[in-house]
């Protein structure tokens, strides 16, 4: 936090390096907001600076605008997505043929046919005034629907006089999306995540135009052109010419690709080439007519789009317009996608004004390389030239940013060292610099270079050895005895998918009738395999998740690769990623062209005379230096996804001797290399990690982790002090205290004031620690395990302790199972509550639970225990156990009765245990006894002779109890073997199961909710 405000307070830019879980998006919402609420106090002439919030993804937004709610500030706020994202109009995309919906909204709002458009700005300025909470992309759709108003301008309006606004980074470093965006002097800007900064901003500045690119383009001139055929008007005639000129340039450019001779390795020269390639006869476009071009396309955009007042229809088509998905579909593409893309690559190739003789003879220095190649198109399915201008100076971009004379820009991520070389390749003056260790523990961390596998082979994924069937048999046969010691979650990452690709093949395979290595994967943990098209990982993700959130007793193992979307941002905290296996280091094709031209301008750059980075620091990499960083990078982005908050634990395997080499482990991540050991054997390796999972189910507080995670400052700068000071043990209120670092290297710089630094910071950590009296109070009441016995394991619960946080009670399993006797009596139809006196109360501070006695348990608890623990999983046990106490907690009422036999059904019913049912008859409460016997007749059991009956007849139930006659949503009759949606909305499962064969009939028909067949739940009680 100081840090933040320290750059804010002298308007510097900054660069902050933090690990996942030390609570760094809180640090800079707090800091920022706090900041802006003393800069309004102290400046009350002046308009406070807007804070524009951006990261590289809306997902990864989402979860930034959740931390906000968990703050006390409650600033007006804008979210800026796509159309895509927050279109309403059902009219609009079911005309949208695939990239079309820009030009179909512009249609729409152009003739006033969308009704959500015309309404955005009145209903923007109402929500401005009304709308107090935090809000994402799913909250405004929703608003917008609710107030019919159309979300995409929505949005736009808030942003106008918002204080603080999301957006994904790609939106202010392409000059193309930050149009409407007002970036001044008053602006602070913030990019989280931004490790990808450098790849954004080439990507911003850089093309690739395909020949089928240009033929469709071609296409769109064409239907500009034969507009005009039968217009003889001066204007007419003016507007054909034009079009004719366009379509020759682009017809001689098309023509010119074709001859060129690329060669086994493309056709390469430096940047300034472009200009000369697209002056050549035949296509005739430099410096002093690429504007009519473009004014040109523009026209062309405008008439194809149905925006221009000279719009007529091609002679061929006099029909009346019957609709606007006809209008779209007509003229097979009634779209101007492929002229706007050339007339991005124009604008982009004469970005730079004309060169100078001496800055030509300089054409090295300029950060572009002209580059065509023959690629395989997906549409004709044949070998067509591309032209590529690709741009390798990040800086670029980034200058072209700071143009607009930003106060602040803070860049931030768990993985952005080293520090100096980015500053140099941005090309920016970043004076405000921080590298922050982790929070947590050593006991809640477990790293290693695991060099060999059981059989004692060498694990090695170069790509000398990556393809041998022993290596990908030795790394299997490593990864079935992780998953075998691993609790819940396992992350198995790859350097590539064609590596990934191969070994799951490989795996596959039996050999000599023996079970294969996937069977035996996937008989201990159900394997996901991350998919190469990104719009299926939402499918592979949400199963995933099914297992690990569903407490299966194997968990889930995920194979990824590096640099995937499993390893940028995704959060796989807890339960869903207890252990990371990096299988290899991710370095990119050497011989990829953009990669070895990549190298070359790097090399280039640092040959040059007196070539020094930023302030002549010297800092530029050379082309070897940049390919290996970008490769470790990638996998320290990877091994990020096991530590996510700062009660998190896990385990990070590098499965590759290479990592054992010191110059690897230089390149890994500040706060885990003082962690980092090798195995020498894989033997040992197994048994660390098995050691390691069993001490953290022994810890006390491996159940108390917050649902709502928070890494207040004072963490973080107490751990910067060596201090263990988190949180106030009395009152939960963050410690305050500002301590000095070592040497002064803490403290902000002299010139701002320790005392005003000191205020700010303290005033943001005091909204930090919003959540931590709320959290630390329900902490006190959850459950936690303790001691080696499965008796002490299931029966620890918790006691809130008048001066203490979090110091356990027990009571005893024997307690939870005693056979019920006839005495007991309450009243069940008004929900009165079941008090019941808890023995062997032992306050925590007294020292460690003692064991449970066996004489203090009885005959049937102990046969019951014995069956439950030879039945069940040691995930089963623990989870019947929450059962238990949950049923306990809610008062033993009915309804509580009812859960619990519906959530214990389906419990038993996964671990395959149903015989379990019979034995806990012995421990029903008489009051309970009729409605359980009701619920077992049910399930197919016989009346239990494991108790006396309550009466001679078979006991009729109240009139409460008895099943409901529901009625199916989906076929209107009663409902058979009733499942429930995640809606609340019951059907028969066979109409669930028709019903989503479908994807676009995946809704609840009642409430439009999206449905997923894995997670209908079985209702017994309908």
């Amino acid at each position: 936090m100081e840090r933040v405000v320290e750059a804010l307070e002298e308007g510097k830019h900054a660069l902050l390096e933090s690990p996942t879980g030390t609570g760094k998006t809180l640090c800079l919402l707090c800091a920022t907001l706090a900041w802006r609420q003393q800069y309004l106090q102290r400046n009350p002439e002046k308009d406070a600076p807007k804070i524009i919030y951006s990261s590289r993804t809306h997902a990864q937004l989402q979860q930034v605008i959740q931390e906000l709610k968990n703050t006390p500030y409650r600033p007006r706020m804008s979210i800026l997505g796509s159309r895509n994202q927050m279109c309403i109009n059902q009219e609009a995309h079911q005309a949208d043929r695939g990239g079309q919906l820009n030009m179909i909204c512009s249609m729409l709002r152009n003739s006033k046919r969308c009704v959500y458009g015309s309404r955005a700005k009145e209903v923007a300025g109402q929500l401005s005034r009304t709308i107090s909470e935090p809000f994402d992309i799913e909250d405004i759709v929703k608003l917008g629907k609710e107030h019919r108003g159309c979300p995409y301008y929505m949005t736009r309006g808030l942003h106008e006089t918002c204080e603080i606004a999301f957006m994904p980074y790609n939106y202010l470093l392409d000059a193309r999306n930050r149009k409407g965006i007002v970036l001044d002097e008053n602006t602070i800007l913030i990019m989280d995540e931004a490790h990808n900064v450098e790849t954004v901003c080439c990507d911003a500045s850089s093309f690739d135009l395909t020949a089928n690119d240009l033929r469709r383009a071609i296409g769109d001139t064409d239907r500009c052109i034969r507009m005009f055929a039968y217009d003889f008007s001066g204007t007419g005639k003016e507007s054909k010419n034009k079009f004719s000129l366009l379509k020759a340039q682009l017809v001689g450019l098309e023509r010119a690709l074709a001859n060129i001779q690329t060669g086994e390795n493309g056709f390469t020269r430096d940047g300034v080439y472009i200009q000369e390639f697209l002056a050549a006869p035949g296509i005739g476009i430099n410096h002093s007519n690429v504007t009519n071009a473009v004014q040109t396309i523009e026209e062309a955009e405008k008439l194809l789009t149905g925006m221009s007042e000279d719009a007529k229809k091609p002679p061929e088509s006099d029909a009346e317009d019957d609709g606007l998905e006809n209008r779209v579909a007509s003229s097979n593409e009634n779209s101007a996608v492929w002229l706007t893309a050339v007339k991005d690559c124009l604008e982009i190739a004469f970005r730079v004004e004309s060169q100078s003789a001496s800055q030509v003879q300089k054409a090295k220095s300029i950060p572009y390389k002209f580059h065509i190649h023959m690629q395989h198109d997906q549409v004709t399915k044949k070998k067509l030239p591309t032209l590529s201008y690709w741009c390798f100076d990040p800086g670029l971009a980034m200058r072209e940013l700071c143009r607009k004379n930003i106060r602040s820009i803070l860049l931030t991520s768990g993985t952005l060292a080293p520090l100096d070389t980015l500053a140099s390749e941005l090309s920016l003056d970043f004076p405000v610099r921080l590298e922050n260790p982790h929070v947590i523990k050593q006991s809640q961390i477990l790293a290693g270079v695991m060099p060999v596998g059981p059989s004692n082979g060498k694990l090695n994924s170069s790509f000398r050895h990556r393809n041998s069937d022993s290596y990908k048999m030795e790394l299997g046969n490593a990864i079935v005895n992780i998953a075998r010691v691993v609790p819940h979650g396992l992350l198995v990452f790859f350097p590539s998918y064609s590596v990934l690709s191969s070994c799951i093949e490989s795996w596959k395979v039996r050999q000599s009738g023996v079970a294969s290595v996937w069977e035996r994967i996937a008989k201990l943990k159900y394997p996901v395999v991350e998919p190469k098209n990104s719009a299926d990982y939402a499918q592979a993700a949400l199963a995933f998740r099914t297992w690990i959130e569903g407490n299966r007793a194997k968990g889930a193992v995920f194979f990824a690769v590096c640099r995937g979307k499993v390893s940028e941002g995704i959060d796989f905290s807890d339960r869903a990623g207890r252990a990371v296996v990096v299988t290899g280091v991710p370095y990119a094709m050497r011989f990829d062209p953009k990669v070895s031209l990549k190298r070359e301008y790097l090399d280039q750059k640092c040959a040059l005379p007196k070539a020094k980075g930023l302030n002549g620091t010297g800092n530029f990499l050379s082309g070897e230096a940049w390919y290996t960083q970008e490769a470790f990078r990638a996998v320290n982005q990877a091994v990020g996804r096991v530590i996510r908050h700062r009660s998190d634990y896990g385990a990070i395997i590098y499965a590759d001797e290479r990592f054992s080499n010191p110059s690897y482990r230089e390149r890994m991540s500040m706060w885990l290399r003082p962690h980092l050991q090798v195995f020498s054997t894989f033997g040992s390796a197994a048994a660390s990690l098995s050691q390691f999972f069993r001490q953290q189910e022994n810890q006390a507080y491996i159940n108390a982790v917050p649902a709502k995670r928070l890494a207040s400052a004072s963490v973080i700068q107490d751990n910067f002090e060596g201090r263990a000071k988190y949180v106030d043990d009395k009152n939960g209120i963050p410690d305050q205290e500002m301590g000095c670092a070592e040497n002064g290297k803490g403290l902000p710089n002299s010139s701002i004031g320790a005392a005003k630094i000191a205020g700010l910071v303290g005033l943001a950590k005091g909204a930090a620690s919003h959540q931590t009296m709320s959290e630390n109070t329900a902490n006190a009441q959850a459950q936690v395990p303790g001691g080696n016995s499965l008796v002490n394991m299931l029966q620890r619960t918790q006691k809130d302790h008048p001066q203490k946080h979090l110091n356990a009670s027990s009571f005893r399993l024997s307690e939870q199972l005693r056979p019920a006797t006839a005495q007991a009596s309450h009243t069940l139809a008004n929900g009165m509550k079941i008090k019941q006196q808890l023995s062997h109360i032992q306050e925590a501070e007294k020292g460690p639970h003692p064991m449970v006695s066996t004489a203090q348990i009885s005959p049937d608890t102990k046969t019951f225990l014995q069956r439950a623990k030879a039945s069940l999983s040691a995930d089963g046990l623990l989870k019947f156990k929450e059962l238990l106490v949950t049923f306990k907690k809610d008062g033993k009422t009915v309804d509580s009765f009812t859960a619990f036999l519906e959530n214990l059904m389906h419990l038993l019913q996964r671990e395959n245990a149903m015989e379990l049912l019979e034995g806990l008859a012995t421990f029903i409460p008489p009051d309970f006894r009729e409605y359980f016997e009701h619920f077992r007749k049910g399930q197919g059991f016989e009346h239990s002779r494991k108790y006396p009956e309550v009466s001679g007849a078979e006991p009729k139930l109240p009139q409460y109890f008895e099943k409901k006659k529901q009625i199916c949503i989906v076929c209107n009759s009663n409902v058979e073997n009733a499942h429930a949606a995640v809606c609340g909305h019951i059907a028969c499962y066979s109409c669930w199961k028709s019903l989503l064969q479908r994807p676009e009939q995946r809704k609840c028909p009642t409430c439009g909710i999206h449905v997923d067949r894995a997670k209908l739940m079985k209702k017994f009680f309908v």
